[in-house]
């Protein structure tokens, strides 16, 4: 599914009306994360919840995933503490339609994942 969205409509998020469940794990998405979702980017949603079976990532209270994308389309997903340390994560993907100027960052807390817009 290509991307539907552009990088300022996540802006319009703030907090949540509801939280959505994620259909393999317990964890939560916000209004702006379901969105995100369904409009093209329900595999970095996967991705996320997926490295939630790392000991080390799980133990953080404060996750910060962050989107690197390159020119050539690949991109880097990566997971640290919050405030630049603990890079926990750090997984190579081949491709995406995610523009090489956007700079998508999720946080996850509490078990919700949200846009930062959304905390």
């Amino acid at each position: 599914m290509t991307i539907q969205f552009e990088e300022s409509d996540l802006a319009q998020f703030s907090g949540t009306t509801a939280y959505h469940r994620h259909w393999a794990s317990p964890v939560k998405l916000t209004d702006g994360v379901a969105f995100m979702a369904t409009h093209g980017c329900g595999w970095l949603v996967d991705a996320i919840v997926s490295h939630q079976r790392n000991p080390a990532v799980k133990k953080l209270e404060f996750q910060a995933w962050h989107l690197s994308v390159r020119a050539d389309h690949s991109c880097q997903l990566f997971c640290d503490d919050g405030n630049g340390q603990l890079n926990m994560v750090m997984q190579q993907i081949p491709y995406t339609d995610v523009p090489p100027s956007w700079k998508l960052k999720l946080w996850l807390v509490d078990g919700v994942l949200m846009v930062p817009s959304e905390y």
